[in-house]
């Protein structure tokens, strides 16, 4: 799968400005983009959206980080891991992720659809 490329006209548009404004801001932090069609690489996109005042794109949760579990339940992380543990889930209770195979009776042990 391939990734989209953004451009600094891409991101002066998002943040509601125009490019010299944008490339100004971008020049700030060390980005220093030669043209609105230029494209701005992937490591620095986080860095970028931060300098226009955008917000960084969120990564999706891990499903089976149980504080995503926890989450999803609507319970404090602690109890959620509690109830794993006494469900025989997590061996122990500084267990960051639930076993893959296991996912589903973690999520009916949390309550969750």
């Amino acid at each position: 799968m391939t990734r989209r490329l953004t451009t600094g006209a891409e991101l002066a548009r998002e943040a509601g400005v125009d490019f010299v404004s944008a490339n100004r801001a971008l020049f700030e932090v060390g980005l220093d983009l030669d043209s609105p069609t230029q494209t701005v690489w992937s490591r620095h996109l986080r860095q970028a959206r931060i300098a226009l005042g955008l917000q960084p794109i969120p990564t999706r949760p891990d499903p089976l980080r149980v504080d995503s579990l926890a989450l999803r339940a609507g319970i404090p992380e602690s109890e959620a891991r509690q109830q794993l543990v006494k469900a025989r889930i997590l061996a122990k209770k500084r267990l960051r992720r639930v076993p893959r195979h296991l996912l589903a009776k973690a999520e009916d042990v949390l309550g969750i659809g």
